[in-house]
């Protein structure tokens, strides 16, 4: 029965758009639906100029502005520049990929993420 959820939720979410800064749409990111909250590989990450340092059970990921964000699998928490920021949804191990909580990260990296029910989106905004 998880299987069948989880497929369920991998179906929706594959319909999720993220797009950043109102025209850079990212493909291939593979978003998934967690408790309503979207979770993605560390592959968006990249593709934006974050560095990546993986461990087993963790993930570093350092944005181009600096700010250090650690995350840890299937913890309520990360550590955005030396504060703990609760979670409502943890970073976790889902088919061999590493996910991670889109909005909680990019906010402690400075970003405004906001999501649009009526075109299924999440939008990814930098703070100039």
């Amino acid at each position: 029965m998880k299987n069948l959820i989880l497929a369920m939720m991998v179906f929706f979410a594959s319909q999720i758009t993220i797009v950043f800064d109102n025209f850079v749409e990212l493909a291939g990111t593979h978003p998934i639906i967690v408790d309503g909250r979207t979770l993605v590989d560390d592959g968006i990450f990249h593709m934006l100029g974050f560095r990546i340092e993986r461990q087993e059970n963790s993930t570093t990921l350092t944005s181009i502005g600096g700010q250090q964000i650690v995350l840890i699998v299937d913890s309520d928490t990360l550590l955005s520049g030396g504060v703990v920021v609760p979670l409502d949804v943890p970073a976790q191990m889902i088919d061999g990929r590493k996910m991670m909580p889109l909005r909680a990260i990019f906010e402690s990296a400075g970003y405004r993420v906001v999501w649009r029910e009526e075109s299924v989106a999440v939008y990814i905004f930098s703070v100039r």
